[in-house]
């Protein structure tokens, strides 16, 4: 097998209005003595949040202004790591307390908030924040691990589906619509499928009796719901959106797909990947029907490889 370290991350920039328009890369760095930065997620001013090594463990970063920061530790702790970030430049992340428990966390203006677990756990985890600052990921319980949301200081399970086993929510829009992956005990449904989660509680996605694992990543305004499915064609990245499942397809010669992140233009990254290949994976760009590589598209990437892409903002900006 082939085993790859991602050594920096980028943002994309778009610098034209043209169908196929050129991006530049920047370069954000690294935390102080660090050797590789990886992103998480980007919001509409162009913020980036993710994880970076240092001497003294993995941290958190925000990338504002042209500056990494670190993001720190909860008191005691030994690791952080930044998720997501809205348009208030809120930050959900995870880290470890004192006693080792792993918390969801919330990072706001140099202050970092445990956000609890629910009754009966001791760990949680932070997958997404909306711009009302409610932020969703998992937590355990006396029950096991589902879906949980997290707001006003009260950590709720979204688990309701009859046959739900285990979950975990991805990714949360500004109507409080969350998605994620969630594992069923059943004879007739695949054995983990991609679920929805509003008002009427929560729901697989799609045909849950095509018997396809799939899996659901993250959800924009306009309710589209990206993820990827297990088909007999391979792991290919999908869209769904009223009813409607839109399979991605793959990069020329690549076998699989992966959905990361949708913007409200409905533009969708991710990465495809032909497994034992010298560059197993390449980074993609998917709008108006096109799957398109995103190497294709940098004007400023000569000696780089694009390997995944993760997140994309309204603007167009990736990270």
């Amino acid at each position: 097998t082939h085993k790859y370290k991602i050594v920096k991350i980028f943002i994309f920039t778009l610098f034209s209005q043209a169908v196929y328009a050129n991006y530049l890369v920047t370069d954000i760095g690294v935390l102080f003595e660090g050797t590789y930065s990886i992103a998480s997620a980007i919001n509409n001013s162009g913020q980036v949040v993710g994880y970076a090594n240092t001497p003294e463990g993995q941290r958190g970063f925000l990338y504002s202004n042209g500056k990494i920061k670190n993001l720190g530790l909860l008191t005691g702790g030994t690791y952080s790591f930044a998720t997501a970030i809205n348009n208030n430049s809120q930050i959900a992340g995870t880290g470890d307390k004192q006693n080792g428990e792993e918390r969801a966390l919330l990072f706001q203006e140099d202050f970092i908030k445990d956000l609890g677990v629910l009754d009966g756990g001791k760990h949680s985890s932070a997958s997404g924040i909306n711009d009302s600052g409610v932020v969703v990921g998992a937590s355990d319980s006396a029950r096991g691990i589902s879906a949980a949301m997290f707001v006003n200081g009260s950590v709720t399970s979204l688990q309701t589906f009859p046959a739900a086993l285990v979950s975990k929510a991805t990714g949360i829009n500004n109507f409080g619509e969350v998605v994620g992956p969630v594992q069923v005990v059943s004879p007739v449904l695949p054995s983990t499928s991609a679920f929805l989660f509003n008002e009427d509680g929560m729901q697989l996605v799609g045909n849950s009796f095509e018997r396809m694992t799939n899996v659901a990543t993250d959800v924009n305004d306009r309710s589209t719901i990206i993820g990827s499915i297990n088909s007999d064609a391979g792991i290919l990245a999908f869209s769904y959106h009223a009813g409607v499942r839109t399979i991605l397809g793959v990069l020329p010669g690549d076998f699989n797909s992966y959905s990361r992140g949708i913007n409200n233009f409905g533009e969708i990254v991710g990465d495809s990947e032909k497994p034992l290949s010298p560059l197993p994976s390449r980074a993609f760009l998917y709008r108006n029907g096109n799957i398109i590589d995103l190497q294709s598209l940098v004007a400023n990437g000569e000696g780089w490889n694009f390997t995944s892409a993760v997140d994309i903002n309204d603007f167009g900006q990736i990270a």
